[in-house]
């Protein structure tokens, strides 16, 4: 912002400069022309009309000089500012990247996070009906072994304090059948 001010006021001067310097070359060009007064006057009233004109051009000059450096340096500032623009049209297509790029990771992470949890649910589901498979066999199995012809009296000897082969050969039965049927009676 302090370089626009500089340059407006430095324009503003050059500008009050070349006024200044036409108005001293119209008047020293009007007084030849027919003005009240001659050269040799101008020369006895201190004024020489050709140095008048040498420092008007001189000025002008000057102003055309000033005038480039300020287009220079303007056209430096213009570029400086088309640079810093095109910069921050970059940025914000970064960012503009970056927030698709989040996005995308976020939808992601939210997807991945259902899927986890359905999982689970299903993981947990399947558990709680493997144990009731399990429990109903268990069970299952418990009746059939109460079911056996022969369970009572199997029961009753080794409750009476009998080995399972004792109890085998007593009911004339298999040792395996018979430890079998206790085993599965003590779960």
């Amino acid at each position: 912002m302090n370089d626009i001010v500089q340059i407006a006021l430095l324009v503003a001067i050059v500008v009050g400069s070349v006024l200044v310097a036409a108005a001293l070359v119209f008047a020293a060009r009007s007084g030849r022309a027919g003005g009240s007064k001659d050269d040799s006057e101008l020369k006895n009233d201190g004024l020489d009309p050709e140095g008048a004109i040498k420092a008007v051009e001189a000025s002008i000059a000057e102003a055309d000089k000033v005038s480039e450096d300020f287009q220079k340096q303007a056209a430096s500032i213009f570029k400086e500012m088309d640079e810093k623009y095109q910069e921050l049209l970059f940025l914000y297509s970064l960012i503009d990247e970056k927030k698709t790029d989040a996005a995308k990771m976020l939808d992601d992470a939210v997807s991945t996070a259902r899927k986890a949890a359905a999982r689970s649910r299903r993981t947990a589901q399947e558990r709680d009906q493997n144990a009731e498979r399990r429990q109903g066999s268990e069970d299952g199995e418990t009746l059939a072994v109460q079911k056996h012809p022969r369970y009572k009296e199997i029961m009753q000897l080794i409750d009476s304090g009998l080995s399972i082969s004792e109890a085998a050969k007593k009911l004339d039965m298999g040792q395996g059948e018979v430890k079998l049927i206790v085993e599965l009676d003590r779960r």
